[in-house]
């Protein structure tokens, strides 16, 4: 039996609109007044993200975002979009946020049970350490959340939601799209690739 190409599925979790009014996800504010979003950062990172993916020399695997042509799709029907990858391609999904309440550093969150998902999430607190980025907690283990209750995390396959720092916080000067973010990005680039060569 041929075994199925791998497909890594993208999200930057939000930006749906309901009664009107969009989700920006988490606030940056100075003064009161909102000066940047969750929702501008994270999709100025999985575009980059998805880019790169795309223009990697060899690949066999597919990537598909899954927010591509909207503002961002609610989360009942990414994972409808996710299970319906499922039935043709080994998918890798993954979530991309920016946290808030004061804390500093990177972290990650998967699902209970799935080997692939920490193999995946620790070989990128690794990678983020060894390059000088803080990791929330200070180590790997403790930057390695397994969560059940969250939405995107509760499906089947390899699911990571990725925290790339708090926007309420000192992490913010990393949230520059040329300079800390971008060297953040091309790590989970590298991270989903060898994963992908590895397994493909």
């Amino acid at each position: 039996m041929e075994k199925k190409k791998i497909c890594i599925a993208a999200s930057w979790g939000h930006g749906e609109y309901q009664d009107g009014i969009q989700d920006i996800g988490a606030a940056r504010r100075v003064s009161g007044k909102v000066t940047d979003t969750e929702l501008r950062i994270t999709q100025a990172s999985v575009k980059y993200i998805v880019s790169k993916l795309k223009a990697v020399d060899g690949r066999t695997w597919l990537v598909d975002n899954l927010d591509a042509g909207t503002e961002g799709r609610h989360l009942d029907d990414q994972n409808r979009r996710i299970d319906k990858l499922r039935k043709k391609y080994r998918t890798v999904a993954f979530d991309y946020h920016v946290n808030a309440g004061g804390g500093k550093g990177v972290e990650i969150y998967i699902g209970a049970g799935n080997d692939f998902s920490r193999e995946i999430a620790e070989n990128l607190m690794r990678e983020m350490q060894k390059a000088g980025i803080p990791l929330h907690g200070g180590s790997v283990s403790a930057a390695v959340h397994v969560d059940n209750t969250l939405q995107f995390l509760k499906g089947e396959g390899p699911r990571i939601l990725f925290e790339c720092g708090y926007i309420d916080s000192s992490d913010y000067k990393r949230f520059d799209t040329s300079g800390e973010l971008k060297k953040m990005n091309d790590i989970f680039i590298k991270v989903l690739v060898n994963y992908c060569r590895k397994y493909d």
